[in-house]
């Protein structure tokens, strides 16, 4: 048809690998700048210890927002 354009020309295409490439290599550069101003600046409370237990919670499709807010109205501030 003369005079018809496309609206939506194709976008170039990244390749998988390429994508994920890029990802991880965002991923860990910012992780590692991360660390290095945690490690700096890191000035534990008196008190404070390591975890001992852990609890892991996994809830396929997600929480309900009713069992993810609780306010505790009574608890110390």
């Amino acid at each position: 048809m003369p005079g018809f354009q496309e609206t939506n020309p194709p976008q170039p295409v990244i390749p998988r690998r390429d994508w994920l490439k890029l990802a991880s290599v965002g991923t860990l550069s910012g992780m590692a700048a991360s660390r290095g101003v945690s490690a700096a600046s890191s000035t534990r409370a008196p008190g404070f210890g390591r975890a001992k237990a852990v609890i892991v919670v996994f809830a396929n499709g997600g929480q309900s927002q009713l069992e993810t807010w609780d306010p505790k109205p009574n608890a110390p501030r």
